[in-house]
């Protein structure tokens, strides 16, 4: 019995020499390597035709008036299955955001404040869209699309180039 008591306790001290042999070595408040930063791998353009407007498209169609002889009617998502793909839309906006506050993804100088507090409301509003939509809430899923309606909005009002017929520049 003490035999295996002996193996026990030498077992309990070998797991423990060997979790403190991979801290670092100048020990837990050493400072840890360097973490790489995100970095952009697509233009403004391709978040915008790849991700942003396939995903409103979700978001802002899925919520319609229907006018029929007896009125107009609301017509909102109504089951799980019908909920889930907004859900995921959302998902996609408000990471989105997130996507346009990388470096080298900002306005310019003059007008970095003005890009990030845009980002951060598509962000919010994509955040408030997930909630609305797990909740089956379609008022807050009305407030929540216009949240993200008014960011992008503000963001091509304030950043998308100018098309006009001399200028070889492509809005978004």
């Amino acid at each position: 019995m003490r035999r295996v008591a002996l193996l026990a306790s030498a077992g309990v001290f070998s797991c423990f020499a060997g979790l403190a042999a991979q801290q670092p070595a100048g020990g837990a408040g050493a400072p840890a390597a360097a973490v790489s930063q995100p970095r952009p791998i697509v233009t403004v353009r391709d978040l915008m035709q790849g991700i942003i407007i396939p995903s409103s498209d979700v978001v802002w169609g899925s919520v319609k008036i229907e006018v029929t002889g007896k009125g107009w009617q609301d017509v909102y998502p109504q089951t799980e299955e019908e909920w889930e793909p907004v859900r995921k839309a959302a998902i996609a906006l408000a990471e989105s955001g997130n996507l346009l506050m990388m470096r080298g993804r900002r306005g310019s100088r003059d007008k970095e404040q003005a890009w990030m507090d845009m980002a951060k409301q598509l962000s919010d509003g994509g955040a408030n869209a997930i909630k609305a939509a797990q909740a089956r809430d379609p008022k807050m899923f009305t407030d929540a699309s216009e949240q993200i309606r008014y960011s992008c909005f503000k963001c091509h009002l304030d950043f998308a180039p100018r098309r006009d017929r001399d200028s070889p520049v492509e809005p978004f």
